[in-house]
């Protein structure tokens, strides 16, 4: 099975390397090559200006998206809304698993206070449709 990355940071190449321990295939969608990504079994990265035909190009032998994309503005908004809507249009990646490992929106509304601001969204879109799986993952906050 292939799961598809969207991002290159930190948190996507522990994310991979514990995919392909566990016998997946990666696909990490990136808008530049990486050298932490390059010549490592299992993981092959896709160049994508992250518009919505190039993420279902890019996630086209893929049947999970997973956003490992962090922006604390309008832009987590925009391109997790595209992501979603990449997912919609592939015929293989029907489950989605937006960046929101920080968070536990139900239980802290407000805390911190531009989390809901920017996460709302994207909980909103999954809710109102109907084509695609998708799972929020609360673990906490991450320290690095």
């Amino acid at each position: 099975m292939r799961v598809a990355i969207a991002g290159s940071g930190d948190f996507a190449r522990y994310l991979s390397e514990e995919l392909v321990a566990g016998g997946f295939q990666v696909t990490v969608l990136t808008r530049s090559v990486k050298p932490h990504f390059e010549n490592r079994p299992g993981v092959t990265q896709f160049v994508t200006d992250y518009s919505v035909a190039s993420i279902v190009e890019g996630i086209q032998d893929s049947t999970v998206l997973i956003s490992a994309i962090l922006d604390y503005g309008a832009t987590f908004v925009d391109v997790h809304l595209r992501l979603i809507d990449a997912c919609k249009q592939s015929l293989a990646c029907k489950r989605f698993i937006p960046a929101e490992y920080g968070g536990n929106l139900e239980k802290f509304p407000d805390q911190p206070g531009f989390y809901y601001r920017v996460h709302e969204p994207v909980r909103k879109a999954l809710r109102e449709q109907t084509e695609l799986e998708w799972t929020l993952i609360a673990v906490g906050w991450f320290v690095d």
